[in-house]
This record gives structure tokens, C-alpha cells and sequence, in this order.
């Protein structure tokens, strides 16, 4: 029995059984590139869409307290290294606009995640049905 093993973002797939005839090792390798390259970028969404959330949550705290203000108290709002006086409403309006936004933002990132995660299941099934699992 040939045995076969590689540790792809620290899973480890081995070979439980004999090649079959025609089993294409450079088809196999290239499969193992496409899990890494998967996990990569399912890392990198997890970041972006933990950096989003991180944000959102400044947006909703900062939409906590302008509306706890007196609608007559003077406040700002910081552009760039500025900051501007606006009215409460223009403030909540624009910071509504960006949770709106940031909302829609992840929502995208957890599309494109799950459809990384379905391609990497699809070629992890792929890898079991030619004899090669995680281990």
C-alpha cells in the first residue's frame, strides 16, 4: 500500500487506502492547494467581518447616546482630522446611513463565506471519495 500524507492550516490528510488506477497526483495536489487557498480566504472574511462589526457596534453606541442628548446641546461630528457642528438630526441621519451600510456589509461577507465553506466541503468530499481524509 502506498501511503501518502500532507498537513494543509493544520489538518492532516492521508491516504487510508491503495490508489486506485489513474488516481491523478497532480489533480490531488492541486485539490490540497485549493483547501488552503479556501481557508485563507475564509480567514481573511473573519477578519474583515470582525473589523465591520467592530465598527457597527461604535455606530450603535454612538446612536445610544446622541439620542439620550437635549435636542437644543451643540454637536459635532469628526471628518477626518475636523470637527464639524451638525445638527442631532443630520448627525443620527448619517450615522443610521453607515449602520445601514456596515449592516449590508456583512451580510455580503457571510454570503461569500458560505459559499467558500460549501466549496471547500464539496472538495474535502471529493478528497474522501478518492481515499484521502482529514486526520
Amino acid at each position: 500500500m502506498l501511503r501518502c500524507s500532507k498537513t494543509v492550516r493544520g489538518e492532516h490528510y492521508a491516504i487510508d487506502r491503495p490508489f486506485k488506477r489513474g488516481v491523478d497526483m497532480e489533480g490531488l495536489q492541486e485539490s490540497l492547494k485549493q483547501i488552503q487557498m479556501f481557508q485563507q480566504q475564509l480567514q481573511i472574511l473573519a477578519n474583515q467581518k470582525y473589523q465591520i462589526i467592530i465598527e457597527l457596534k461604535e455606530v450603535e453606541t454612538a446612536l445610544e447616546h446622541i439620542d439620550k442628548l437635549k435636542e437644543k446641546t451643540e454637536t459635532y461630528y469628526l471628518i477626518g482630522k475636523l470637527l464639524v457642528k451638525k445638527s442631532k438630526e443630520d448627525i443620527v441621519k448619517e450615522l443610521k446611513d453607515k449602520k445601514n451600510t456596515l449592516e449590508l456589509r456583512i451580510k455580503a461577507l457571510e454570503k461569500q463565506e458560505s459559499r467558500l465553506r460549501e466549496k471547500l466541503d464539496e472538495l474535502r468530499g471529493k478528497l474522501q471519495g478518492l481515499g484521502i481524509g482529514a486526520g
